[in-house]
C-alpha cells in the first residue's frame, strides 16, 4: 500500500468510526428495534400535527436562513476577495467569531447587543447580519433561560 492510499483511507476509516457506524446504529435502533423493521414510530411522526407543524418550521426557517445567507455573504465575500481596504483583517476576525463561539454565547451577545426585546427584523428569528438568529433559536428552545437569567441576578421573571 502507498502513502497516497493510506493517507486516502485514514479518512475513510475515521468517518466510519465516528461517523457512519453511529448513524446507521441510530438508524438500526429508530427503525427496526426488535430485529424486523417497524416503521409505526415513524406513521406517528408524521401523523402527529405537532411535528409537522414543527418539520414545516425548520423547513421554512432553513430556507429563509440560507437565502439571507446567500443575500449577505456573496457581496460580504466579493469585497473581501477583490479590494484591500484598512481593517480588513479585523473585519475578517470580527466576523468570524461568531462562528466559532457556542451558540449560546452568540446568542447572548446579540442579546446584550441589541436588548432582550427589541426586534430589528421581521421576525425575531432573522437578524439582518444571518447568523444573529442563534438568539431566536435560544427562545425558542430554551424560552425559561431569559427568566432564569432575571431571577439570578435578583429581578423578578417577565
Amino acid at each position: 500500500m502507498t502513502k497516497r492510499a493510506l493517507y486516502l483511507l485514514l479518512p475513510v476509516i475515521f468517518l466510519t468510526l465516528f461517523y457512519f457506524y453511529p448513524l446507521f446504529a441510530i438508524m438500526r435502533l429508530s427503525f427496526a428495534p426488535t430485529g424486523t423493521l417497524d416503521l409505526t414510530a415513524l406513521s406517528e411522526l408524521v401523523s402527529s400535527s405537532y411535528y409537522l407543524k414543527t418539520l414545516w418550521f425548520t423547513l421554512w426557517q432553513a430556507i429563509l436562513s440560507t437565502i439571507l445567507t446567500v443575500v449577505v455573504a456573496l457581496p460580504g465575500a466579493y469585497v473581501f476577495a477583490t479590494y484591500r481596504f484598512r481593517g480588513k483583517t479585523l473585519l475578517q476576525a470580527l466576523t468570524t467569531i461568531p462562528f466559532v463561539l457556542p451558540t449560546i454565547v452568540v446568542a447572548n451577545a446579540f442579546t446584550a447587543l441589541i436588548g432582550p426585546r427589541q426586534n430589528v427584523a421581521p421576525s425575531p428569528h432573522h437578524h439582518p447580519l444571518c447568523f444573529a438568529h442563534h438568539r431566536g433559536r435560544q427562545r425558542l428552545y430554551c424560552p425559561h433561560w431569559p427568566a432564569r437569567a432575571a431571577q439570578q441576578r435578583g429581578h423578578e421573571p417577565v
